[in-house]
């Protein structure tokens, strides 16, 4: 039996065009704030420059310098304290640990993942 001839004549397959058909590709125009009013779009935020953000938030602080210092670089707060004959080895043995064991067993996971 024709698969087609299941079908009701009214009913097309998907992605099925009739013979008799043209594709009419004509459209509005829309202008980028035409669009955005139509489809409820907020508008489009400029991305600042990293050191423009900076500049803002010093410009913007009425904390110490010191203050944005370490709320900008986090790491200016404790790096002066780390003892590198004290922490070094543990920094390097747990690093080495997470190269070795768990980024490769995190990789297999999403491969694992995508493949199921």
């Amino acid at each position: 039996m024709n698969q087609d001839a299941s079908l009701p004549k009214n009913k097309m397959q998907e992605n099925e065009l009739p013979s008799n058909s043209t594709f009419d590709p004509e459209r509005q125009v829309y202008s980028e704030d035409a669009m955005a009013q139509r489809f409820k779009r907020r508008p489009k935020v400029e991305d600042k420059a990293f050191h423009k953000k900076i500049g803002e938030k010093v410009k913007n602080c009425k904390c110490a310098p010191k203050e944005t210092l370490f709320s900008l670089f986090p790491i200016a707060r404790w790096l002066p304290q780390y003892s590198v004959k004290k922490d070094l080895f543990a920094d390097i043995t747990g690093g080495l640990t997470v190269g070795i064991f768990h980024v490769p067993q995190g990789k297999v996971a999403v491969e694992n993942f995508y493949i199921r």
